[in-house]
């Protein structure tokens, strides 16, 4: 991999210091628990101490009043997407040093010691504090290109926390008609976008400006930011939503199995065991569309920059959805199985499909987290993936 980012310091222990930093830019969904894996105790044995990372409430507790054995001044401290300020042991041996580096060394980060560092004001990731380099001892510089991602938008958090309670409102209120359950994607798209239109600030006042189905992009605008797909016209996203001159376009996947329901309609019943919804099938296809969406989200960005950030749901009630894929066969790398998920989205051989579906990549690592859900006794998950 080409460097991405090179972290410059007069100290080993800064380059250390300077070296988790730029992994957290890099990967700024860092949590907690992702950083004490990525770097366990045996890169730095020599530190003097059980943990390379502390939570800066645990720092006395820990290491007494007057130890200082972590880098622990406020300009120091690396927050996390989970809300933990994040202290870095302050000891590194050439040694433990030179481990940390051939770890990230696949990452794309690199380091220099240097006599002088470079006047920088920079923004701490988590924080957004600016904060002179001279103050914690190293500088980062961005190479080959690389962008570091923006905050998340608030208008995003929003729109998805919106969706979930969407979920959890069809949850708590099961109809006798059977009418929570979605019969095909149109019925989510259309069900969902007059729920984001309804709601409504404190005031009383429409909470979004304009939520809008459907919205239709030139083809030349997304190839302008990298779309390799051919859409005749252009492409149509599921919905977006604007917000104080700010949009966040969410892209729908839903696929089922079958469903068998008593069907009662105009307060008659109809029929008994009937299949409400069918069993879709094609899954190798389904995955490669859902991680596309994801795809298709990066090109917004890239492309608007009014685009900050958007959202690929995918709903489903077919539990092969949850499951890895068997090792080897074609569709692995577009597995939508809980965890991390590589950058990589290539065909394992040559399917049928590959021709009109092309190998291609995403930005960076995704994680997927299903979530449960039932509408009308029937189980269903989701999963909401942020881009």
């Amino acid at each position: 991999m080409q460097p991405r980012i090179k972290v410059l310091a007069k100290a080993q222990n800064r380059i250390a210091l300077g070296v988790i930093r730029a992994y957290v830019i890099l990967y700024p969904e860092t949590t907690w628990d992702d950083i004490v894996e990525t770097f366990p105790r045996s890169i730095n044995p020599d530190s003097g101490v059980k943990d390379n990372f502390i939570d800066e409430d645990f720092i006395k507790e820990s290491a007494g009043e007057n130890w200082n054995g972590y880098f622990s001044k406020e300009q120091e401290l690396i927050t996390l997407c989970d809300g933990t300020h994040l202290a870095v042991v302050s000891m590194w041996t050439k040694t433990s040093l030179e481990r940390l580096l051939t770890k990230v060394a696949s990452e794309g980060i690199v380091a220099e010691k240097v006599d002088q560092i470079p006047e920088q004001v920079d923004k701490l990731p988590g924080s957004g504090a600016a904060v002179p380099s001279k103050k914690v001892g190293y500088a980062i510089e961005y190479l080959n290109g690389f962008k570091p991602e923006g905050p998340k938008s608030g208008l995003m958090e929003e729109v998805e926390k919106d969706i979930k309670d969407f979920f959890k409102q069809k949850e708590d209120n099961p109809s006798a008609e059977k009418k929570n359950i979605f019969f095909n994607e149109f019925d989510l798209q259309m069900h969902l976008s007059i729920y984001l239109t309804q709601l409504k600030d404190k005031d009383g006042k429409p909470k979004y400006d304009d939520v809008d189905i459907e919205y239709f992009i030139p083809i030349e605008e997304m190839k302008k930011a990298g779309y390799d797909w051919d859409n005749k016209a252009g492409v149509n996203i599921d919905i977006v939503v604007e917000k104080d001159d700010e949009y966040v376009p969410v892209e729908l996947k839903y696929t089922t199995d079958t469903v068998n329901f008593d069907v009662k309609r105009f307060g008659e019943l109809l029929g008994k065991d009937i299949d409400i919804i069918k069993h879709q099938g094609a899954s190798n296809l389904v995955m490669y569309n859902f991680w596309k969406d994801v795809k298709r989200l990066e090109v917004l960005k890239k492309r608007f920059a009014k685009v900050r950030n958007g959202l690929a749901l995918f709903l489903t009630n077919d539990q092969i959805y949850l499951k890895e894929p068997r090792e080897n066969t074609a569709v692995e790398a577009f597995s939508t199985a809980e965890g991390k998920h590589p950058k990589e989205k290539h065909w394992n051989g040559q399917p049928a499909t590959a021709e009109k579906k092309p190998d291609f990549e995403v930005s960076k690592e995704y994680t997927i987290a299903w979530n449960d859900v039932k509408f009308d006794g029937v189980d269903f998950h989701y999963t909401l993936v942020e881009v």
